[in-house]
């Protein structure tokens, strides 16, 4: 009996323990995609410039599970634009197939390469998908705008700190992105 209890009582603190980094990922997550027109609007910093929806679902790729992270991948693109109205429908749609696609290229080739290498290969693969589309959409006429929005130098930049991002993290969380 007393052992029943003890291994309840195991069960129930690893359940909470694990589902705490869900929550908090998920929540600061939404409330910064949530807030982030508003911060973008009060301190004049372009803030979309550093990728902020791969940082949260590389972030969920870390410190949670697949589920939570492709949860994220589709829920943040939505959100944003339900809420700010921007991206239009189809970026977002084709927001979340880029982040679909990082995610998992990067759970594919993290069996192959190193941590960095993956994550580094995986952004790069999946935003050059994502370009194709873009393209495409725009000649459609789907969306409005420029292929290009974000500088290319801005976005090799962050490609790098994501990648040692991952890369970092990944020595003290290796079973949340090595598939076993």
């Amino acid at each position: 009996m007393e052992r029943e209890r003890n291994s309840a009582a195991s069960t129930l603190n690893h359940s909470t323990s694990s589902i705490f980094p869900i929550l908090l990922v998920d929540f600061v997550a939404i409330a910064f995609v949530y807030f982030m027109p508003h911060l973008v609007k009060i301190t004049g910093i372009p803030l979309y410039l550093i990728d902020p929806m791969r940082l949260w679902v590389l972030t969920a790729l870390i410190f949670t599970n697949k589920l939570n992270t492709l949860v994220l991948v589709l829920v943040l693109p939505l959100l944003s634009h339900l809420v700010g109205g921007h991206p239009h429908i189809v970026k977002s749609i084709l927001l979340s197939i880029e982040l679909l696609l990082n995610v998992s290229f990067l759970y594919y080739l993290e069996k192959h390469w190193t941590v960095f290498w993956s994550a580094f290969v995986s952004i790069i693969i999946s935003k050059s998908i994502y370009y194709i589309l873009k393209f495409m959409s725009l000649n459609f006429g789907w969306i409005q705008g420029d292929l290009l929005s974000t500088p290319l130098w801005i976005q090799a930049v962050m490609t790098i700190v994501m990648s040692f991002y991952v890369t970092s993290f990944y020595r003290f969380y290796p079973k949340k992105i090595k598939n076993k």
